[in-house]
């Protein structure tokens, strides 16, 4: 990765700046893993409300089907 590092008057970095491409990249890895976690806890919540009874749960057999 080509990075520049901004450093304060005693030396220590206090920034760094990434060419713009290499920025989007980063940013559309974060999304997508921000999305797979959301994923993630949407169905957490949806097995809670199946194990409480408050929501009917599919099949794995209808499952397969609709695909």
């Amino acid at each position: 990765m080509d990075v520049q590092y901004v450093t304060n008057e005693k030396g220590e970095r206090t920034a760094v700046l990434i060419p713009i491409k290499q920025w989007e990249t980063i940013q559309n890895i974060v999304a997508t893993e921000t999305t797979v976690f959301e994923d993630m806890q949407e169905a957490i919540e949806e097995m809670k409300l199946i194990k409480s009874g408050k929501l009917k749960g599919v099949s794995a057999k209808d499952l397969l089907n609709e695909l």
